[in-house]
């Protein structure tokens, strides 16, 4: 279970990063930034398929009935203080039922694999557990499955380059929840100059 205290600092610093201006090199005004915010990226989660990548920018995949996908606007700029995965039960966007862990055992296949991430660069970050995203309990809350970044990572636009790779590992075989869906959801404050 996340530390409130610390999500609620982490949201302070994104909003003044975006208000002061020092990552984007121009002040932004408050009234053009929404905190907090997210951005969401989401592709269904089948065993054929063991390796996941997420792009997040501008031009990230767009929201279809099936993909509940946020994405960042060409002129915005968003930093990121968490990351937070979660799995989603329901064929259509509308009505579907998001947990920081799986309904089966065989769902629960996500968490042990490894994540990597891509910050506006060729280096990522590599072999993160994802089992530090899995909580078992039964009530969700809104930060359930989240983990925060440190330091803040800027996302600029339409020049915007970040991407997350999930690894399951060797999944062939494993009977999964029908319509299942990963979420990987980027939270910070969004910005428009």
């Amino acid at each position: 279970m996340n530390d409130y205290t610390a999500i609620q600092s982490a949201q302070r610093h994104a909003y003044d990063e975006l208000k002061k201006g020092r990552a984007v090199g121009r002040a932004i005004s408050p009234v053009n930034i929404s905190m907090p915010s997210f951005l969401r990226q989401e592709k269904a989660f089948a065993s054929t398929t063991s390796v996941y990548y997420f792009e997040f920018g501008s031009t990230a995949p767009v929201s279809t009935t099936a993909l509940d996908n946020v994405n960042l606007g060409d002129n915005d700029i968003f930093a990121v203080y968490g990351i937070q995965i979660l799995l989603g039960e329901g064929a259509d966007q509308t009505n579907r039922v998001y947990r920081s862990r799986g309904l089966t055992p065989s769902d629960n296949c996500l968490y042990s694999g490894n994540l990597a991430i891509q910050f506006e660069s060729r280096q990522y970050i590599t072999r993160l557990p994802m089992l530090q995203f899995k909580e078992e309990t039964d009530n969700f809350y809104d930060y359930a499955g989240m983990q925060l970044i440190n330091p803040l990572r800027i996302i600029k636009g339409s020049i915007a380059k970040w991407q997350v790779i999930i690894d399951c590992g060797d999944i062939s075989g494993m009977t999964l929840t029908s319509n299942l869906y990963i979420s990987v959801l980027l939270h910070g404050a969004q910005g428009t100059p």
